[in-house]
């Protein structure tokens, strides 16, 4: 689970200036409201109806998004076309772009607000181009384009700067520039540079009287500290906004403010505070049919009663606005929603289900960088043809006798660019093979240790047995020094089992102290040669290859005879294969029973793994392994026991 202060607390923190950061910009240009003027319902608008209608949009405030609101505007809007009426062109876009940013359809928002700004260059209106700028700036921070939000909130300022006198509407858009590019500085974590545009932001809304920016800035100034870790200075800075808020009548303002002081409640500890905060916000939000608000003030609500402990109501909760997220396609409400759930069922101990949502917390995360990739890469191409086609342009104009010159310039320029592209993406293309093989390496790896410790409580069961036995018999002197042995041997099976690589001078030690402690329980004689041009300290192979060859000739061949038994291992260099042999006078596989018997290969448990550990190491190390069992008795009648002969390519060996 990500620690608090860490990236997923970003996330959460940049969610809580993105959605604060909209839906105060819907009163952010007015402070009173007017009727919506019924009686244009049902009838034709004229012309003087509709030139004082649009006039009292200027102090219009939407704070929700009610269908007959938006079937008023759209009227309004058809009749201005109607009438050629830029100014209420202008006015009815931009509302119509707020409505259509609350309702989650930001494409819609997009274009509204782009042709409001487009009429607004035509009839030269100053104030509703740096409105609609604004405007635009909003919608790209919730589309995720920060660099585009980032240039319309310095144009708009830049512009609004320029004009020698200021009233309020000039100041309010001023203050609004300001708060915008100070959250995108939040973003960046540059919270000193943050600070100042915000302070900017209070003053300037302090001078013009504009309750909606002052609560606006004030607000967001409490959220730098709460991202600072100063829960009681933002507690203060929001209980003054509240106070605001309410003078200035604004529900929206208050359930956003409400939300705020919850979450501080949360950091401080005090959970039942914290609820009664989220529940009258989510109130004042259904009020006001604000879906954004209202999704994640049930997130809040329900990460509360997950700190409360009350996680059936927590689960009810943030399922709720996790659907209501994805109704308005909010991708980053929606991996807020996930978390809190994978946080949720972590707590009660189901980790696959908090697995499960923390992928899917991660992949609308992943989802959403995907989009600001390629957006930035648009941007730039479309910054980079654009500047290409000016060049050219110039060009022409001041050099026509070069024209062939030009030609053969941008030809090189296409090459070049064809070149470098083609470079990219073999090299894409093999770090991505590379990194598969990577991949598939580590996975086989794992399998292998997996196998590895499949074998060793196999191996370990087997001699806990033989100590065992000599308990039953009442050899206690026998069982002591068989336990100390034991313990030795246990030691290092443990210790070659970590490791994916052991020399043949280990395996032989190991396969020594398994054949001294099986002696002690079923009496037989064995014998480990090698030839002696074998440097054994040099060979390497996996753990455990040879002891389950041993095993089986000890379980299934020396240990079922009257006579006394006898194992003889042999270890050579057969061309360029080091060959492992093992004979023991046992019944031999024809005469084994047929329940002492496996169904596929007539071994036992312990070579059934070793078959699993060789698909393993072929396909890990490319290497060609094989083994044979044969009964000495079919080529020699007066001969019983079984004769085990194992391979592997000495060349493979050295190269590991």
């Amino acid at each position: 689970m990500i620690q608090p202060g860490n990236l997923w607390q970003c996330k959460v923190v940049r969610l809580i200036w993105v959605i604060t950061f909209f839906c105060y910009s819907y009163s952010s240009y007015a402070d009173n409201s007017t009727s919506l003027g019924d009686s244009l319902f049902n009838r034709e608008v004229r012309f003087p109806d509709l030139k004082r209608e649009v006039s009292g949009m200027n102090l219009f405030r939407y704070e929700s998004a009610r269908p007959t609101q938006r079937y008023y505007i759209e009227k309004l809007l058809d009749a201005s076309i109607r009438y050629g009426y830029i100014d209420g062109i202008v006015q009815c876009n931009n509302i119509l772009g707020r409505i259509a940013l609350n309702s989650g359809d930001y494409k819609k928002a997009k274009m509204h607000h782009e042709m409001a700004l487009q009429y607004a260059h035509l009839c030269h209106d100053t104030l509703s181009i740096v409105i609609s700028m604004n405007y635009l700036g909003s919608v790209s921070l919730r589309m995720e384009k920060t660099i585009n939000a980032m240039n319309y909130f310095t144009d708009a300022l830049r512009i609004a700067e320029k004009k020698e006198i200021l009233d309020q509407r000039f100041l309010g858009s001023i203050s609004f520039s300001n708060t915008g590019i100070g959250y995108i500085n939040f973003l960046q974590g540059q919270y000193p540079k943050a600070r100042e545009c915000l302070s900017e932001a209070l003053d300037v809304a302090k001078r013009s009287n504009n309750l909606s920016e002052i609560c606006h800035a004030s607000q967001f100034l409490g959220l730098i500290y709460e991202r600072i870790n100063k829960p009681y200075g933002a507690l203060k800075l929001y209980k003054m906004a509240i106070a605001i808020a309410q003078r200035h009548k604004s529900n929206e303002q208050l359930g956003i403010l409400m939300s705020s002081i919850g979450r501080v409640y949360i950091q401080l500890g005090d959970y039942p505070k914290a609820i009664n905060y989220f529940k009258e916000a989510s109130r004042l939000f259904i009020e006001k049919y604000d879906k954004i608000n209202v999704a994640n003030s049930y997130l809040d609500l329900g990460h509360a009663y997950l700190h409360e402990g009350n996680k059936n109501l927590s689960q009810a909760t943030l399922s709720k606005g996790i659907e209501l997220s994805k109704n308005i396609h909010y991708k980053l409400l929606v991996a807020k929603g996930y978390n809190l759930l994978a946080s949720l069922y972590e707590s009660n101990g189901n980790y696959q289900k908090a697995l499960e949502y923390y992928k899917l917390s991660t992949l609308c995360n992943d989802s959403l960088q995907h989009e600001r990739n390629v957006d930035l890469l648009t941007e730039i191409q479309y910054k980079y043809d654009s500047e290409k086609k000016e060049h050219q342009i110039q060009s022409l104009r001041q050099e026509r006798l070069l024209q062939s010159e030009e030609l053969s310039r941008r030809q090189l320029y296409m090459f070049i660019t064809f070149g470098l592209s083609l470079m990219i993406l073999i090299l894409i293309t093999f770090l991505s093979y590379h990194q598969k093989l990577k991949t598939r390496h580590k996975q086989a790896v794992l399998e292998q240790q997996l196998l590895r410790s499949q074998m060793n409580p196999h191996f370990i069961f087997n001699s806990l047995v033989s100590i065992q036995n000599f308990t039953y018999k009442n050899e206690g002197q026998k069982a002591s020094y068989y336990l100390g042995v034991f313990a030795t041997l246990t030691r290092s099976v443990l210790n070659n089992s970590r490791k994916e690589l052991i020399t043949l001078s280990e395996e032989l030690k190991t396969l020594e102290s398994y054949l001294a402690l099986q002696k002690m329980r079923f009496d037989f004689d064995y014998n480990i040669e090698r030839d002696n041009d074998l440097d054994i300290e040099e060979v390497m192979l996996p753990p455990m290859m040879i002891q389950p060859f041993v095993e089986n000739s000890v379980n299934h061949g020396v240990c079922r005879i009257d006579e006394r038994g006898n194992i003889e291992v042999f270890i050579k260099k057969e061309d360029n294969h080091l060959q492992i042999e093992i004979l023991d006078n046992g019944p031999g596989i024809s005469h084994a029973k047929p329940n002492e018997i496996s169904p596929s290969m007539n071994v036992s448990f312990g070579l059934k793994m070793f078959e699993d550990r060789m698909q393993n190491v072929r396909s890990l190390y490319k290497g060609e392994f094989g083994y044979q069992f044969a009964d000495l008795g079919e080529q020699n009648p007066e001969v019983h026991g079984t004769k085990i002969t194992f391979w592997m390519p000495l060349k493979w060996v050295k190269w590991i």
